[in-house]
Order: structure tokens, then C-alpha cells, then sequence
């Protein structure tokens, strides 16, 4: 049996990932690269955007409960932090896919 024909299901993981190490100059290629970074574009920034959006509201209604520093942290630093970050990582993904 080669090393396409093996089986996924009955693999530990551990073989899993000595399979993977052992060939992974097999998955480093222009097309699995794009693919890769298609899928980050159009699959993972757009649910990270929507889970930071979740915790953004709801850590700001957690900071009207608060006073003085704590306050600024939750409904400022905290919100920006995330917003910012993530939005470096989209125009940085967008800059590669390009």
C-alpha cells in the first residue's frame, strides 16, 4: 500500500502527522499555497470577523457594568485591540491572495 492508498479512518494521529511530515514537500506547492490561502480569505477571516464582532458586543455591555480603568478597557482597548488585529491580518491576506 502506498502512501495515497492509506487509510485515514484507523490512523492514530500520530501516524497521521508522520505521514504528513514525511511527505510534506508533497503539500508545499504554488496550487496547495493559493488553495491555502483562498481558503483563509474566504472562509476563515469572515467567521473570525464574525466571532470578534460577537465577543467585541459583548464585551462592551460587560464594560458598562464597570468604572475607571476597567471601563476603557472593555469598551475601548479590548474592542480596538481585536478590530485592529484582525484587520491587519485581512489586508495582509488580501495583499498575498493579490
Amino acid at each position: 500500500m502506498n502512501k495515497y492508498q492509506m487509510e485515514v479512518i484507523g490512523m492514530t494521529i500520530e501516524e497521521l502527522k508522520n505521514e504528513v511530515i514525511a511527505d510534506v514537500n508533497d503539500y508545499v506547492t504554488d496550487t496547495a499555497k493559493a488553495a491555502f490561502l483562498g481558503w483563509v480569505k474566504d472562509k476563515v477571516l469572515p467567521s473570525a470577523r464574525e466571532m470578534a464582532e460577537a465577543y467585541i458586543d459583548a464585551i462592551k455591555a460587560s464594560g458598562k457594568e464597570e468604572t475607571g480603568w476597567c471601563k476603557a478597557r472593555d469598551t475601548l482597548v479590548i474592542p480596538t485591540l481585536v478590530s485592529a488585529g484582525l484587520w491587519i491580518a485581512e489586508q495582509a491576506v488580501g495583499k498575498v491572495v493579490e
